[in-house]
């Protein structure tokens, strides 16, 4: 027994389909380049029922000096990596310097 195909493709049927399928896509362009015609299809856009004024937007609201801020926010916060202290209001967690953590990380090792 052949470990291929015997017959080929039944030629007359596909060009049946491919001849369907255009004379589909002919007869659907017909009617709808009759319909466009019965409807007054004439390429122009509907008038606007909206009033013909001018938008007027916000102005956008677009910082001088952008860097500033987290600067000033890195400026503030900055002390607090370099002291011991409380996290939370109920003295359950508490914050060490961040040498402090460093080097117990090495020691320890990242659980």
């Amino acid at each position: 027994m052949p470990e291929h195909e015997t017959r080929d493709v039944n030629t007359r049927m596909s060009a049946k389909v491919v001849g369907g399928l255009l004379a589909g896509v002919v007869v659907l362009a017909g009617l709808m380049a009759l319909l466009l015609g019965l409807l007054g299809g004439t390429g122009r856009s509907a008038p606007s029922t909206l009033p013909n004024q001018a938008l007027d937007f916000p102005a956008p609201r677009l910082r001088i000096e952008p860097l500033d801020e987290p600067k000033a926010y890195a400026a503030e916060k900055a002390p607090l990596l370099h002291r011991w202290g409380w996290a939370d209001n109920g003295h359950t967690l508490a914050h060490i310097p961040i040498e402090e953590a460093q080097r117990l990380v090495v020691e320890r090792g990242w659980r």
